[in-house]
């Protein structure tokens, strides 16, 4: 798994006569961000897949440390949709995702988690903490059939929300997505046809920017 952090400088550059007279100014006071800056980037990429099963599971995660209080947080995932089974006949299967948010430390569990999205379908979704069961893609009933439709693409998953908990600077956010399928036998994978397979999949990625709720400054050391 990859994962790539970007801090966003907000730097404006000052005409002086003096050339070495901008440089003191930016050691000696701190860079302003303005309400809707980005503040920071962080990128996670993932090449391995996963086969579901009843289990919800988080399949992909990316974990941020706040640089401003009671920011505002962009959440992208992509992730792709196969189909597998091992089993003859046609197979009826349904599926659900959903994003989740825990301060400090990271956990397995979904109910250790915070409902980022808000779709609540009532055929399939994700538990999540105070008993919020959440879904932003909730899919009844997929048809597969062994002979023609194995290890084949079903579908791409991509979603954009948004999280504006009231936190404090150097806050830890760790954001999920959680996934989870109703049946027990080997129906779908997410992020490649199978884990066994080295020639058939494609990767998924999560981006968390987080943008500043109100008027900052960092105070800069060149």
């Amino acid at each position: 798994m990859k994962i790539k952090v970007w801090l966003h400088l907000n730097v404006k550059a000052h005409h002086s006569k003096d050339k070495n007279m901008a440089l003191t100014k930016l050691n000696n006071n701190a860079i302003p961000f303005s309400t809707g800056s980005v503040l920071q980037t962080v990128f996670v990429q993932k090449d391995t897949p996963l086969t579901l099963n009843t289990t919800v599971t988080k399949y992909i995660n990316a974990t941020i440390t706040t640089k401003g209080a009671n920011s505002t947080f962009l959440i992208r995932v992509c992730c792709p949709l196969y189909s597998e089974t091992n089993n003859n006949g046609s197979h009826d299967v349904d599926f659900a995702a959903a994003l989740g948010y825990k301060l400090a430390s990271a956990s397995a569990t979904s109910t250790d988690y915070t409902a980022i999205t808000t779709y609540a379908p009532t055929r399939h979704s994700i538990p999540f903490a105070n008993s919020a069961n959440r879904a932003f893609y909730s899919q009844d009933g997929y048809a597969l059939y062994h002979s023609y439709n194995s290890f084949t693409p079903v579908t791409t998953l991509y979603n954009e929300d948004t999280l504006a908990p009231s936190q404090a600077v150097g806050t830890v956010i760790d954001i999920g997505c959680f996934v989870v399928q109703d049946s027990t036998n080997v129906y779908l994978n997410i992020g490649g046809a199978s884990p066994t397979m080295a020639d058939s999949g494609s990767t998924s990625s999560m981006t968390v920017q987080e943008i500043a709720a109100g008027t900052i400054s960092w105070q800069m050391n060149l």
